[in-house]
């Protein structure tokens, strides 16, 4: 069992010390703040959108869908706002085949996008690969 930290710093680098590290690997249904939020069979994903015009995208939009069985499902529907770059956060699933369509808007040439997985590290912090 783990004790609370005594004396909890919030210090921006400072490790969670309640979570002592194990000398064998856990399962990721169990790792509870390894799995940024998404179910055990899914992985956490962020779309990153681009707009060269730095004002969104207008009326394009961005659709990623999946056959689940007979029926469409969409993991994701929508675009960049305003601006000139966003992020959304997805959870897919890695044996799934995704169709990513855009749609709409007349300076499809200045918007760009990519789907990158994370790298999971402690509950708060995570980067990309």
């Amino acid at each position: 069992t783990h004790t609370p930290t005594l004396r909890p710093t919030f210090a921006p680098l400072d490790f969670d010390e309640t979570r002592r590290p194990t000398s064998s690997p856990t399962a990721r249904a169990e790792a509870k703040y390894t799995n940024g939020g998404c179910p055990p069979d899914s992985w956490l994903f962020g779309l990153f959108q681009y707009d060269g015009g730095l004002d969104g995208w207008d009326t394009t939009r961005l659709a990623i869908s999946y056959q689940d069985f007979l029926h469409t499902s969409f993991a994701y529907k929508g675009g960049l706002v305003d601006g000139g770059e966003g992020i959304e956060y997805l959870c897919l699933k890695l044996d799934t085949c995704y169709r990513v369509m855009t749609q709409g808007g007349k300076w499809l040439d200045e918007i760009r996008w990519e789907l990158k997985p994370a790298v999971l590290g402690r509950r708060d912090r995570f980067k990309w690969s």
